[in-house]
């Protein structure tokens, strides 16, 4: 069966067995569904960084010998911060209509955001006193994986003959990576009814909770639908009649995107399914996939400004002028590129470290009011994050001419 389709399944039972499966006093399946979540997700990030790696490092040695790195990044990172600022510039527009303000009833949790998504982690993350360290504890990084990675390519590549056989165990081990890569996907749906099992349990759902978070959530849908026009139009300009495949070839990464949440664990479902489906040659996905996640986060900005400006119109409704707005456009756009690979929370760790500068005279901790959307926010940022991913890797593809015609998915 189509990935996408057993997705859409399990999403659909996922809601029914949390509706309908009750809580018991000596046995909570709350706790049993997040378990078997936390495995689901797991399974992913459990080969992320050893795909990446695998992955990053053949795709920059093969562009290294077609020399198409810079005219593929020259159309790929432009894009992507076209794509960014059109986000936040909407997000903007829409957050100045009243109709968009959060309700007044909230509860304000006291958990504390982790600051250590800023730059100088990020930098020190990758160029560490252990280049090894960086495969350590949990994957929140995946750039020191990419410099890893491009550092090994540029060795093997001036290595002439004397690397061989070392790339060819790379690409041996690629093969078993591809296969074991495929049955995860496949099997990935099961754990996803889980997934969103446990999603739909969480207290996001509550009338207070769904009261609060209303307005924002419908300000964020309807941004979502305008970006998602833009990238059609976009689309269709440069790929026309294909732009409907791609979106079917695309309908499995971006279900498991939503579903998971996470940007690290949505690397691998987008990779191979540009590959299978859209027909990205194998080093352009390779190479710009892992990349494009990292710094690609046109759906976390969008929520960033949305939770930003809510939280001046319940704190300070009066303070937001267009000098704040214009200081908000671009704190929005500078520090979306702190986030590397950061979980669910990434939003709120960019409205954390914007509302603690002391020169704008905010509610510093006035973030948690939205740590109740945390679950339905991050889920809609990270499917546009892929989508737009994968709708600039599909057109520098077309630029690089590394675009196939595929007739018959048979991936999805």
């Amino acid at each position: 069966m189509k990935i996408w389709l057993k997705m859409l399944i399990a999403i659909i039972f996922g809601i029914l067995v949390s509706i309908f499966i009750p809580e018991f006093k000596s046995f909570s399946f709350n706790n049993f569904f997040q378990f078997l979540s936390n495995v689901a997700i797991n399974s992913l990030l459990y080969l992320t960084l050893l795909y990446v790696l695998v992955k990053a490092f053949l795709g920059f040695l093969n562009l290294k010998k077609k020399n198409l790195n810079k005219k593929i990044f020259l159309v790929f990172i432009p894009g992507i911060f076209i794509s960014i600022l059109f986000s936040i510039i909407v997000s903007i527009g829409f957050m100045n209509l009243n109709v968009f303000w959060p309700g007044n009833k909230f509860i304000q949790e006291g958990v504390k955001i982790d600051h250590s998504n800023s730059f100088a982690s990020l930098i020190l993350k990758t160029i560490n006193e252990n280049i090894f360290s960086s495969f350590e504890g949990s994957a929140n990084f995946i750039l020191p994986i990419i410099f890893i990675a491009f550092i090994f390519a540029i060795a093997a590549y001036y290595s002439n003959k004397k690397g061989i056989y070392f790339i060819e165990s790379i690409e041996s081990f690629d093969a078993i990576l591809d296969k074991i890569v495929r049955q995860v996907l496949e099997f990935f749906s099961i754990g996803a009814i889980f997934i969103f099992a446990s999603f739909v349990k969480k207290e996001t759902f509550s009338p207070d909770n769904l009261n609060f978070i209303f307005s924002p959530l419908i300000a964020v849908i309807l941004i979502a639908l305008v970006v998602i026009i833009f990238y059609t139009v976009i689309l269709y300009i440069f790929i026309k009649e294909k732009t409907r495949s791609f979106y079917l070839g695309f309908l499995g990464a971006g279900l498991i995107a939503f579903v998971t949440g996470n940007t690290v664990a949505s690397i691998i479902p987008l990779v191979e399914h540009l590959k299978k489906n859209v027909g990205i040659k194998k080093e352009l996905a390779d190479t710009l996939g892992p990349i494009g996640m990292i710094i690609n986060k046109s759906g976390t900005v969008i929520i960033s400004t949305v939770v930003i400006l809510s939280i001046i119109w319940i704190y300070t409704p009066n303070e937001l002028g267009i000098m704040l707005q214009i200081a908000f456009f671009f704190l929005i756009f500078i520090f979306s590129f702190s986030l590397d690979g950061s979980s669910e929370k990434g939003f709120l760790v960019i409205v954390a470290i914007i509302l603690s500068f002391p020169s704008l005279h905010l509610e510093q901790d006035s973030y948690l009011a939205f740590l109740i959307s945390v679950p339905i926010l991050s889920r809609i940022g990270t499917f546009i994050d892929t989508l737009s991913t994968a709708v600039f890797i599909t057109i520098t593809s077309k630029f690089a001419n590394k675009l196939e015609d595929k007739k018959y998915i048979n991936f999805i």
